[in-house]
């Protein structure tokens, strides 16, 4: 809030970065008490994302996966193995997040788009982190607005709960001041081949142009 008294009070912060960066001083921006612990509160959810993936993009590639029990946006049952035999997308997200998941599910659609009838040749499953709101009704609803051969998959609880686990997803309430929620979660999109295998991921931060390269070297190795 008050770099400049920082300084003057030799903070030792302050003065190590003054000694790193030298002729680079962090101005006086008049942020306000509200300001600073929506910052703070930001800065703290992007640190916990951040540690999540660190965390996952350790975990050895053939842990990546496995198998689920769930419901697709029409009612069915399906598990892991009905969606075998194509190379699959898996992206966890949540009908209300207000940014990430409406862009990532709209740049997939894009892609899928220019992919035309090639697109056909894959999964792309959208399993939601926050089962309590998104029913298989909800997802019907909000999936319509994208490409259509996205897939929304919800269940149990414990079902989700499992799905994350074989993904190593992290998702996690963060309450908001008028009482509801939203869901902080992994944004990555796993990319698995035609046996369930994992292969890598694409993320919403890419170039549709290199979103597009992946997918078609992804169907492009379904046919080695």
């Amino acid at each position: 809030m008050d770099p400049y008294k920082l300084r003057t009070h030799k903070d030792p912060l302050a003065l190590a970065l003054m000694a790193e960066y030298p002729g680079v001083l962090m101005p006086r921006l008049g942020i306000a008490d509200n300001d600073a612990e929506d910052l703070i509160s930001y800065l703290e959810a992007q640190s916990a994302r951040l540690d999540a993936d660190q965390i996952r993009s350790r975990v050895p590639e053939a842990e990546i996966g496995g198998s689920f029990t769930l419901i697709d946006h029409h009612g069915k049952s399906v598990t892991d193995r009905d969606y075998l035999g194509k190379p699959t997308l898996v992206f966890f997200g949540f009908t209300s997040c207000p940014d990430i998941c409406p862009t990532t599910l709209l740049e997939l659609s894009n892609v899928l788009q220019e992919l035309k009838s090639h697109a056909d040749q894959l999964n792309v499953l959208f399993i939601t982190v926050d089962p309590d709101r998104d029913t298989p009704q909800r997802l019907a609803l909000y999936l319509s607005s994208f490409d259509h051969r996205i897939i929304g998959l919800s269940g149990t609880r414990e079902n989700v709960a499992a799905a994350m686990t074989a993904y190593h997803v992290h998702a996690a309430e963060v309450r908001l001041e008028d009482g509801g929620y939203t869901m902080d979660h992994t944004a990555t999109i796993n990319m698995m081949d035609s046996k369930g295998k994992y292969v890598g991921t694409m993320s919403h931060q890419e170039a549709e142009a290199s979103m597009g390269a992946k997918l078609r070297h992804l169907l492009e190795s379904a046919h080695l």
